[in-house]
């Protein structure tokens, strides 16, 4: 009988210690239930549309989405070494650098002498025309430089008692006083004045003047008190003219006589000092 025990007790142990070591079984999951298809309740989902933005703030929009940009310090300058060695540099003194001028052989820096330039005028850029001779280079200085190029035309000439007048095609005209003097007056007008309108008898062997002529001997006095009246009707004449920074070359070809006229030649009626007539190049005549 007590062995009988012993042989159960041993059983149950062995039992006892399978039991532990065996895999804890899991509880089966508690079922979902279903319920008829006559009870399922089916909702829709609205799907809210959000509000359209105005144009700034979607432009304020897109501009807090893009990455700050990362500024880009500037590269740190480093002192370039001089030529030469510095006058007084070990002292600390003066801080101009002594250049070896050698090292620029052949280049503008190694000039010794200084920089000239051409004057304005100094010489001349046009030259006086040669056809005007050389008899009136006294008066070089009173003219200054030509302005311009020599132009010729076929112009009208009449002659007055003490003097002539010259017409252009251009409409000019130029009333040269003459006579005994060194120094006679001129008058330069751009254009003929207003016609005056009034007449006057000349005396025996005289013409009062006409046209474009009489036009300036009535308008301006002194031009009719310094030439008088007219001893020839108009009649064409080759003329060349050279414009100079104070005035004027002209050259009567028929005659082979220069006038240097030393005043006003453009711009508006003006008044000048003749001087000549001097005697033009060879072969200027007519």
């Amino acid at each position: 009988m007590t062995l009988n025990r012993h042989r159960i007790g041993v059983l149950l142990g062995m039992m006892l210690m399978l039991a532990a070591c065996s895999p804890a079984v899991a509880p089966l999951p508690t079922p979902i239930p279903t319920l008829p298809a006559d009870q399922i309740v089916k909702r829709l989902a609205t799907v809210s549309i959000p509000p359209t933005l105005d144009p700034g703030a979607a432009a304020a929009t897109q501009r807090a989405g893009q990455p700050t940009p990362t500024p880009t310090l500037p590269p740190t300058a480093t002192p370039s070494p001089y030529i030469g060695v510095f006058i007084g540099g070990a002292a600390g003194g003066n801080d101009v650098p002594d250049v070896d001028v050698t090292l620029y052989a052949g280049t503008l820096a190694a000039a010794s002498a200084p920089i000239t330039f051409p004057t304005l005028g100094s010489p001349c850029f046009i030259a006086p025309d040669p056809l005007y001779g050389t008899e009136w280079a006294a008066v070089t200085e009173r003219l200054g430089c030509p302005g311009e190029p020599v132009t010729s035309y076929i112009g009208g000439l009449v002659f007055f008692e003490r003097g002539l007048v010259y017409s252009l095609p251009t409409g000019e005209l130029y009333a040269i006083a003459t006579g005994a003097q060194a120094n006679a007056a001129y008058w330069y007008a751009p254009a003929p004045p207003p016609d005056q309108g009034w007449e006057i008898t000349a005396p025996a062997g005289l013409i009062p003047p006409s046209g474009v002529y009489g036009a300036l001997w009535r308008a301006v006095e002194p031009v009719r008190q310094a030439l008088g009246f007219a001893r020839s009707e108009p009649q064409p004449v080759s003329v060349s003219l050279q414009r100079f920074d104070r005035g004027a070359l002209l050259l009567d070809s028929s005659a082979g006589q220069v006038f240097a006229l030393v005043g006003t030649t453009g711009g508006q009626i003006g008044d000048g000092t003749a001087f000549g007539p001097y005697t033009g190049a060879v072969g200027s005549g007519g």
